[in-house]
């Protein structure tokens, strides 16, 4: 297994269109892109990662935001309390933020995408509480399965940091003891990823067979998120997959 290219959280990362609030709180605030001509597409939904450590914020997903929004794609990429012992904080936050923003946006569909920690967050939501406007979901090399990754001790520790607890106290959290999202999923993982090895993802769609997987070879886990990384590719192609399917 190689080392991830973390290069892309070291670059300067292009500043959004503007700032939009999603409810009261200082965190609840996403970064929004608008591409320069009319678009049908559906509104993109981000959740950035960083192992719900308060010290990792949405500014490293930018990069691949702004390029999305390049190619033809609204986009709006929200921020969440990252509490460490105080995951619902979290939880209530993003389905406050996705319910709300495609309405107060201008948008009546929505497309979920979540890197790592966030593609967690975007499997939790879409089992759990999906909002009329959802019409697919991506997740870029999530944390699936909170146990698993507990047990191999990822992020030193992260998913107990997190919870505050053992993840066996609360499977409500986990998306892989929740059934598929009922909407078009795809999950897409690198298969060299360090931080989050591909075998979590392999063992959450095995177990929820309805999901898509796609293995990017070569890959690691920031590839997904990097726009300079050839493979990158795959993402703008899946969300016009993920468009197509919500169509038919």
């Amino acid at each position: 297994m190689t080392a991830d290219d973390a290069s892309v959280l070291q670059r300067p990362a292009e500043p959004p269109d503007f700032l939009h609030a999603y409810g009261t709180e200082e965190e609840h605030i996403a970064d929004v892109w608008k591409p320069q001509q009319q678009t049908d597409r559906p509104l993109i939904l981000f959740l950035h990662g960083g192992y719900w450590r308060p010290k990792i914020d949405r500014q490293h997903a930018r990069h691949t935001c702004a390029e999305l929004s390049r190619r033809g794609w609204p986009v709006a990429s929200l921020e969440y309390p990252r509490v460490p012992g105080d995951p619902d904080q979290s939880h209530r936050a993003v389905q406050q933020g996705v319910q709300a923003l495609p309405e107060s946006l201008g948008f009546q569909d929505a497309l979920l995408v979540g890197h790592s920690a966030g593609g967690q967050l975007s499997l939790w939501l879409a089992a759990t509480s999906p909002p009329a406007s959802l019409r697919g979901v991506l997740a870029l090399a999530p944390v699936a399965d909170l146990k698993q990754a507990h047990t191999m001790e990822l992020g030193e520790g992260a998913v107990a940091d997190f919870l505050g607890e053992d993840p066996t106290a609360r499977p409500d959290l986990d998306p892989a003891q929740h059934p598929a999202p009922e909407v078009p999923t795809t999950v897409l993982h690198g298969v060299h990823d360090s931080r989050v090895p591909v075998s979590i993802s392999e063992d959450y769609v095995q177990s929820h067979p309805s999901v898509r997987l796609l293995r990017l070879d070569p890959g690691d886990h920031f590839t997904v998120i990097d726009p300079e990384q050839s493979q990158w590719r795959h993402i703008p192609a899946e969300l016009e997959r993920l468009q197509g399917q919500s169509l038919s």
